[in-house]
């Protein structure tokens, strides 16, 4: 059993929905929650962009707006918590609509038992863990590319275009990065 407690939001403005899906989770028994709840789109959303939770619940209808609109109002604003899009019906367009704006997956309310709340909050946890160490090792070569002493660059190998270039190429070579990008690597090769 994991000590340290995952903490769900759920995002609903129905509140029997809430318990609902809070007694589901109670019942999932590997795994300890802290649950809370929004009932607004915008409290949700202030709550995602906090970072409130390790994993959010979002239903399909808050008031005016819609679960896809809040999922994707904060993937725009550079948020990648995993979040589940629920709905009181299955609809396979809400389905494509939620996954296209970022939702790791979608779940239909009456069809939400322990083992299968569990599994999507467990894969989308485990996605979003990869996608950041994805982010964090791109980081990493990023920095490795542009703080090497050694001239770099990348090009497109059809063209033969530069696409990056780091500071110790324009520093070695002299040519700005507004010159480069209009460049080949054949430009710099000597006669």
């Amino acid at each position: 059993m994991n000590p340290v407690p995952v903490r769900v939001v759920v995002i609903d403005d129905d509140e029997d929905d809430y318990i609902l899906v809070a007694d589901v989770l109670e019942r999932i028994g590997d795994v300890r929650f802290m649950v809370s709840w929004s009932a607004t789109y915008a409290d949700g959303l202030h709550k995602v962009n906090a970072g409130d939770g390790d994993v959010y619940l979002v239903d399909y209808l808050l008031g005016a707006y819609s679960g896809v609109e809040l999922i994707r109002a904060a993937v725009e604003g550079g948020n990648r918590a995993p979040m589940i899009l629920m709905t009181g019906q299955g609809n396979p367009e809400v389905d494509a609509a939620a996954l296209s704006a970022g939702a790791a997956d979608y779940l239909v309310k009456r069809d939400l038992d322990p083992e299968r709340l569990s599994r999507a909050l467990r894969y989308a946890m485990d996605r979003a863990r990869a996608y950041q160490a994805v982010e964090e090792g791109e980081a990493r070569y990023r920095l490795l590319f542009d703080r090497n002493p050694m001239p770099l660059w990348v090009y497109d190998i059809a063209s033969l275009e530069f696409l990056e270039a780091n500071e110790a190429m324009i520093d070695h070579y002299g040519y700005s990065r507004d010159e480069l990008s209009r460049m080949t690597a054949l430009d710099i090769r000597p006669a």
